[in-house]
């Protein structure tokens, strides 16, 4: 029979050596009173502390209410976060409907961002220092409606703008492609901007599993979206002037 000190040693040896803490926050958002969004949520850090090295998480699921009576299409939101015992995170959040079928439309909640589960180690000097008080805010940066009315910089969104040219004037070729081995040539092109490029890997996927035809049909479909929007916005200008 084990004494029961030893009992007490044996079990204590055998606990997980880590404390671990929870803390929630609300998320404070920092833009101008005229923001078109309302995002009112909060987010969760997890700290799992072992000897001087704490494994930090975070956990959220931001919802965000379109509130400025027009639809958006073009969305550009930065949040930071920072836990208690150190670390940080800036997350640009971009959102781009121009090429899709629907807008983000007046009233209509989404989920904006949500967290995916990361965990960043660090080293501390006391692993019983409770830390800094943990931040999360986020401030929306920019915003194009479908009336072509703006929210916000321009240059907050430049590299998404410029993008959004090159994918729209490569859209129109492929579109214009008189025969399909000019297509799939056009198609096979890669675009010098990575981020462009990334938008066409999904139709090459889409070509390859479901053939040119079908992948033709979504260039069509993407340009199409394109250029309602394009008349929505003139239209709208128009009409303003």
């Amino acid at each position: 029979m084990i004494p029961w000190g030893g009992a007490c040693l044996f079990l204590c040896l055998t606990l997980p050596a880590w404390a671990q803490s929870v803390v929630t926050v609300p998320v404070t958002d920092t833009s101008a009173p005229e923001s078109p969004l309302q995002i009112t949520d909060s987010i969760t850090f997890t700290d799992r502390i072992a000897g001087n090295s704490v494994a930090s998480s975070s956990n959220y699921a931001l919802t965000a209410t379109n509130i400025s009576g027009k639809a958006i299409v073009l969305l550009v939101v930065r949040f930071s976060e920072a836990g208690p015992r150190g670390g940080g995170i800036l997350h640009d959040i971009q959102r781009d409907d121009f090429f899709r079928d629907n807008e983000i439309a007046p009233e209509e909640s989404f989920l904006l961002d949500r967290s995916y589960g990361g965990i960043q180690v660090y080293s501390v000097t006391n692993p019983l220092d409770s830390g800094n008080d943990p931040q999360a805010e986020l401030r929306v940066s920019y915003c194009e409606f479908l009336d072509g009315s703006t929210y916000g910089e321009r240059s907050q969104a430049a590299d998404i703008l410029t993008t959004r040219s090159l994918i729209f004037e490569h859209l129109r070729q492929l579109d214009a492609a008189d025969a399909d081995n000019t297509f799939l040539r056009l198609l096979a092109q890669k675009l010098k901007s990575a981020r462009a490029d990334r938008f066409f890997e999904t139709l090459r996927s889409l070509q390859t599993s479901r053939g040119t035809k079908a992948a033709r049909a979504q260039v069509h479909h993407k340009l199409g979206n394109a250029e309602r929007h394009l008349t929505a916005m003139r239209a709208a200008a128009a009409e303003s002037e």
